[in-house]
């Protein structure tokens, strides 16, 4: 990935190092009165300063076929303290396409691996941006097979 912004050295190599990438918690829930995804991730802050976290977007890909299944982004700016973990929601609005995916290539599967790409998170001022990169499988609600 690259990192850029105008923090200094040290800030860098602790992006680099230390920031472990949003894990997913529990199940993603779904809506289908708006055809949306809402997904909570579990994210430490390792640096001995509170950070800001102005901005999460990424867009979200089956892992094999690489379909687009929607973009992912932070409702709002969000703050932690020095090694604080909290969890992030993030809401999917899924294009017909990608339901239309759901419900015929993953029938009998409950879960589907897949990928952020083109993920932009801005952090204390420095922006990461990360082409490709495999977040593993998450549970389909059985909403969304129906």
């Amino acid at each position: 990935g690259l990192v850029s912004g105008n923090g200094d050295g040290d800030i860098s190599s602790l992006m680099n190092s230390d920031f472990a990438l949003p894990q997913l918690v529990g199940a993603p829930q779904y809506n289908p009165d708006t055809n949306t995804l809402s997904l909570t991730f579990n994210f430490t802050n390792p640096l001995e300063i509170s950070i800001a976290v102005d901005k999460l977007e990424a867009g979200i890909v089956s892992h094999d076929g690489g379909v687009f299944l929607g973009n992912v982004s932070l409702a709002k700016p969000l703050r932690l303290e020095p090694g604080q973990t909290i969890d992030i929601s993030v809401l999917d609005a899924l294009s017909p396409e990608a339901i239309n995916y759901f419900k015929t290539n993953v029938i009998g599967q409950n879960s589907i691996n897949v990928d952020f790409v083109n993920l932009n998170v801005d952090v204390a001022g420095i922006t990461v941006q990360v082409d490709r990169q495999n977040i593993g499988n998450i549970p389909i609600p059985p909403e969304l097979l129906r």
